[in-house]
């Protein structure tokens, strides 16, 4: 029986030793990389003021639209009663 425990013991620690060896051999080459650059801080654009629209231009352009849109309404049809 103490034979067994030694055996099992002993397989335990090789097996214990293989997987440390490999995960100490899989991590080696990432610690060799060089270490990147600290990131640059990019700041976003700041927004201007839009220009302010003239409001004359605005409420002309307005009555033109209005004007082109209620004008053929208003025409009188040159049809008579009789057609």
């Amino acid at each position: 029986m103490r034979y067994y425990l030694g055996m099992k013991l002993a397989r335990f620690s090789i097996a214990g030793f293989v997987a440390a060896a490999a995960i100490g051999a899989s991590t080696l080459p990432a610690m060799a990389q060089p270490t990147p650059p600290p990131p640059t801080v990019v700041n976003p654009p700041t927004p201007s003021k839009p220009d302010e629209p003239p409001a004359i231009l605005s409420l002309l352009a307005t009555l033109v639209i209005v004007g082109a849109v209620a004008a053929p309404g208003l025409l009188n049809p040159k049809r008579g009663h009789q057609d």
